[in-house]
């Protein structure tokens, strides 16, 4: 029987989190690299309000994470807003599956 392993440890996730988060492996987020993410956030019809609804979750991403407001969300400020608030911890989008999601892989693992 195959076992899905989760990851219980608040700094465990953190630091997975991130380095999913962080594509380039450089230990911090540009704008350009949350502009990808924010961009599957809002989808629609008038591009005007998409780009002003992008612009406004950027730049509330950004007044949120960086700290040092240096235009850089570093995987110690990161880890410092998650710390006081964990659900932000995949502030970006979703990482870990669900638990119903889990159930219905265990379920198929099961099966075969």
């Amino acid at each position: 029987m195959i076992q899905i392993v989760q990851i219980p440890n608040l700094e465990k996730r953190m630091q997975f989190v991130f380095s999913i988060y962080d594509e380039s492996d450089r230990g911090y987020l540009d704008r350009e690299q949350v502009v990808k993410f924010v961009e599957k956030f809002f989808t629609g019809e008038d591009e005007d309000e998409v780009f002003e609804l992008r612009t406004d979750m950027l730049d509330l991403l950004f007044s949120k994470f960086d700290l040092d407001k240096d235009m850089f969300i570093s995987i110690e400020e990161y880890c410092e807003i998650v710390r006081a608030e964990p659900a932000l911890l995949e502030f970006l989008g979703r990482v870990f599956p669900t638990q119903t999601e889990l159930e219905v892989v265990s379920v198929c693992v099961n099966l075969l």
